[in-house]
Order: structure tokens, then C-alpha cells, then sequence
């Protein structure tokens, strides 16, 4: 158990999510002020055309699940080096299921039904999920190799910094999906190592009981 390192990773890490879940809401905010505020009717034209035109827009329905969302490379920054966060909040995700934050928030990237006050919980749930899992990461080691970036929580981190650290600067943006799909990869290290050191610390149990009984 270390505390101090649980504290410095979730420093980090917050660092480099929190600035992009800023940028991210801000653009967010501004497309739904202007995709969904209110518009007056041209003028000249003709109220009974604005109004059949605005009848025949409802009658029109489509599932924006069914499509194909294009990400931006500031979520994906945002998301891999955070996967169980961004697992359980469903920030920033089209359609996200109803067991997560924005599912039980009714927020959705499509913006249906979504409201900026629901946007911003959301947000401030995800950075709080980001702290905690990386307190109880840095805090719990799986494994203590002897080069320190080859830890997966240690590694995940690195990648965060590098992949921010590109997306940052606008040319070589679309750079930043390498380091950020090495965390995730890392993330299925760990989670591999945690089901591993869980299946073998219940065998030891179990066979310890065995041989207390015999």
C-alpha cells in the first residue's frame, strides 16, 4: 500500500484530463447552443411554409446509435488512459449504455434529449472517477518490476503525458492515437494481472484451508 504514489499518479493524470475535458465541454456547449437553440423563420418566406417544413423535420426519425461516430483525438487522449473511468462515467460516448453516469443522466454525444447542466455533471463525475481510480492504481501496485516504467499504472501515465503532450500542438494531433492505444493495451495488462493475482491468491487460500484440515 502507497498512499503518496496513489496521490502523485491521480496528480498526474488529472493534469492531463482535466485541460482536455475543458476543451471538450466548451465545444460541446457551443454546438448544442447552436444546433438547438430556437430560429426565426426567414424573412419573406412564407409562416405556412416554415411551418410545413418544421412538420415534415418531425416526421423524420432515425436512431443516431445505428451510426458511425468520429471521435475526436482529444477524447480518445482523454478515454484510453483512463478505460475504467471512462468505462463507468460514459463520458463523451454516442449512445452510452444506461448503467453509466451519462446513461443514468441522459447524456448522450448526439446531444438527444442532453441538456449543458447534465454535460457538466457528467464531466465533473468523469475527473472524479479519473482521481479515485488512479489513487487506488498508484496505491495498490500489481507488480514491482525493476525498471519502474514497466509497472502497467506507471506505464499508462507516460503514455498520457506523451499523448497530451502531441495532441496539444495541432499539426501532429492525429499522432496522439499511438500513445493513447499503448494505455489502452496497458489497461488490458493490468486488469489480465489483477484476474491473474485474484485466481492465485483464492487457489492459495483454498489450498492452505486443504492442508490446515489434513
Amino acid at each position: 500500500m502507497n498512499w503518496r504514489r496513489g496521490l502523485l499518479l491521480a496528480g498526474i493524470n488529472l493534469v492531463v484530463a482535466v485541460p482536455l475535458i475543458v476543451m471538450l465541454e466548451a465545444r460541446d456547449e457551443q454546438n448544442m447552443r447552436e444546433h438547438f437553440e430556437p430560429h426565426s423563420p426567414v424573412a419573406g418566406e412564407p409562416a405556412s411554409k416554415a411551418t410545413q417544413s418544421n412538420e415534415e423535420a418531425q416526421t423524420v426519425e432515425f436512431s443516431p446509435c445505428n451510426l458511425w461516430a468520429a471521435y475526436s483525438v482529444r477524447s480518445e487522449v482523454a478515454w484510453f488512459p483512463n478505460l475504467p473511468a471512462t468505462i463507468l462515467s460514459g463520458w463523451q460516448q454516442l449512445c452510452p449504455p444506461r448503467w453509466t453516469l451519462a446513461g443514468r443522466l441522459n447524456v448522450g454525444y448526439s446531444w438527444s434529449g442532453s441538456t449543458i447542466p447534465g454535460h457538466r455533471k457528467v464531466c465533473l463525475g468523469f475527473g472524479l472517477l479519473v482521481a479515485i481510480q488512479w489513487i487506488l492504481v498508484g496505491a495498490f501496485p500489481l507488480m514491482r518490476p525493476k525498471r519502474w516504467w514497466a509497472e502497467p499504472g506507471t506505464f499508462i501515465t507516460c503514455c498520457a503525458l506523451i499523448g497530451f503532450g502531441i495532441v496539444i500542438i495541432h499539426p501532429i494531433a492525429d499522432f496522439a492515437r499511438l500513445p493513447a492505444a499503448c494505455a489502452a493495451f496497458a489497461w488490458l495488462w493490468w486488469f489480465g494481472l489483477l484476474m491473474w493475482k485474484s485466481v492465485r491468491f483464492g487457489w492459495q487460500r483454498m489450498t492452505g484451508r486443504r492442508t490446515v484440515a489434513n
